[in-house]
């Protein structure tokens, strides 16, 4: 889901850990505990912001489920003209459709778990965030996304995660990193992601992963989801 020169770095921005801990840090409470939700901005308590504060944070509650889950559904997100952009320096802005279709077909493929400790909304800014603690094996990536909102659905999304983190040499870790290179060093171009997906699969790195445990099985699953995919878009087999 991330990689390395799509998050974002020191030089960009404040850190990473301090960016998570104020989002983590509910307005109104002490201390974060599993499942918090915070609201904040002046005039959040009368109407009609309090309404809107409640629409906000039932489609975020909805988002936070979608991660536990792990799978997306495209009617929470303006899919062909909302967008997601991991940094403030690079101009590409990928297409929540192909957020939704990438993660369900891959990386929630490859993952353990996201634990979604906290999300907030800014009334004064329309915005909100999301918390995530991603699972891979016994590795953890504290991350954190910025929300916007267009009437009743995802708009925009903006990604904060460690640039580290994928240097790591666990199995899962290395096949994400392979991941993020087949899908987003493509243009964000749906078909042809898929396809170098696909290919790369056929190749003895992809065949070692899906001779070995623990990324065995999601290979099985990332090859089931491709299938489907390429099924649902009507593309020819290559």
């Amino acid at each position: 889901m991330f990689n390395r020169r799509h998050l974002l770095s020191a030089s960009l921005a404040v850190p990473v850990a301090a960016v998570v801990h104020r989002a983590a840090m509910a307005a109104d409470t002490a201390q974060v505990v599993p499942g918090a939700v915070s609201v904040q901005g002046s005039g959040a308590e009368t109407a009609p912001h309090c309404e809107r504060a409640a629409k906000r944070l039932e489609m975020l509650g909805r988002f936070r489920q979608m991660y536990a889950d792990r799978r997306f559904d495209l009617d929470l997100f303006e899919a062909d003209t909302g967008y997601l952009k991991t940094t403030l320096a690079d101009a590409s802005r990928m297409s929540l459709r192909f957020f939704v279709e990438y993660n369900n077909v891959w990386w929630f493929a490859i993952i353990d778990g996201v634990d979604v400790p906290s999300i907030g909304y800014d009334a004064e800014t329309d915005t909100g965030s999301i918390v995530l603690d991603i699972r891979y094996g016994n590795e953890h990536l504290l991350a954190m996304q910025h929300v916007g909102f267009r009437g009743d659905r995802i708009s925009r999304l903006q990604t904060y995660a460690s640039n580290s983190f994928f240097g790591k040499e666990t199995s899962l870790v290395r096949l994400d990193a392979y991941g993020n290179a087949i899908w987003l060093e493509t243009g964000y171009d749906l078909k042809i992601s898929a396809e170098a997906a696909e290919v790369f699969l056929r190749t003895p790195t992809g065949r070692f992963f899906s001779e070995n445990e623990p990324t065995s099985s999601a290979i099985v699953r990332i090859k089931n989801n491709l299938a489907d995919l390429r099924k649902r878009y009507g593309w020819k087999p290559i």
